[in-house]
């Protein structure tokens, strides 16, 4: 099978007992690194719960990406108005991000949204949006590609984490991001398979190096990306530029719904 991202030949990688009972074998490309399992017919047994019960770190990952996402529109992106977040989940960063100031929704077709129901989209295909965000979502796909080109017709920019794939790639044993235990890891991306969606699809490309990575319309200074997203920098800057809370918005919009439908005024 030739790679999913750029169409080179692939070479065998190894196997590994995905769930502790599905044979799971990897192939790796040749030019961009990016590893793939194939035929994952595991999925739907690994999708019975879209939040896998060994992921512990929700809230946490909720808090740092709503203060790096603030950091990276308040500084590079000011202008940006809409934002939708791509496999949203349980729609908590949406909410967190909704309580700061930003417009933001939330899409996903896998996992109930608990937090963020009235600005959950059904679809997107006649919507734009200045900045689309994806996080833990690349590494779960079985067209990664497809994926990349849709949000990236969709939205002007984009923001993800994925764990970069480690050079020399560590034996499946090796690195906790293969993850066997849950099955839901199946595409393991580098910065050269990253870089080649970004060239494909007009845009700019900079990343921290490991973890968060940013496609764009205009170009960024990968030192600065770096600075503003450190975990330190996006705590200072999340008292800087303090927008208005859609909080209040939010509840009192809510509460004439909820009234209206019980039959009292509004």
């Amino acid at each position: 099978m030739n790679c999913k991202i750029c169409s080179a030949p692939t070479r065998n990688f190894g196997e590994s007992t995905v769930m502790g009972k599905h044979k799971a074998e990897y192939v790796q490309c040749t030019t961009c690194g990016f590893m793939f399992a194939m035929n994952p017919n595991w999925l739907s047994e690994a999708y019975s719960s879209a939040i896998t019960s060994t992921d512990l770190g929700t809230v946490s990952r909720t808090d740092q990406n709503s203060l790096k996402t603030k950091a990276v529109i308040d500084v590079f992106l000011n202008s940006a108005k809409t934002f939708l977040d791509y496999g949203a989940g349980y729609g908590m960063f949406v909410r967190r991000m909704r309580d700061l100031g930003y417009n933001f929704f939330a899409y996903d077709i896998h996992c109930k949204d608990m937090f963020a129901n009235q600005f959950r989209l059904l679809d997107f295909e006649n919507r734009k949006f200045d900045l689309i965000t994806a996080f833990e979502v690349f590494e779960h796909l079985e067209d990664p590609l497809g994926v990349f080109n849709l949000l990236l017709k969709h939205g002007d920019n984009l923001l993800l984490t994925t764990e970069l794939l480690p050079t020399p790639a560590p034996a499946l044993g090796d690195w906790w991001y293969y993850a066997p235990e849950h099955g839901q890891h199946i595409s393991f991306h580098t910065l050269a398979s990253l870089k080649i969606v970004a060239a494909a699809n007009d845009r700019f490309f900079c990343s921290d190096g490991k973890l968060l990575h940013l496609f764009s319309r205009k170009r960024i200074s990968e030192y600065w990306f770096r600075k503003v997203t450190n975990e330190r920098n996006s705590q200072w800057l999340g008292l800087w530029r303090r927008r208005q809370s859609l909080l209040v918005d939010d509840w009192q919009n809510l509460r004439r719904e909820v009234l209206g439908k019980l039959g009292y005024p509004t």
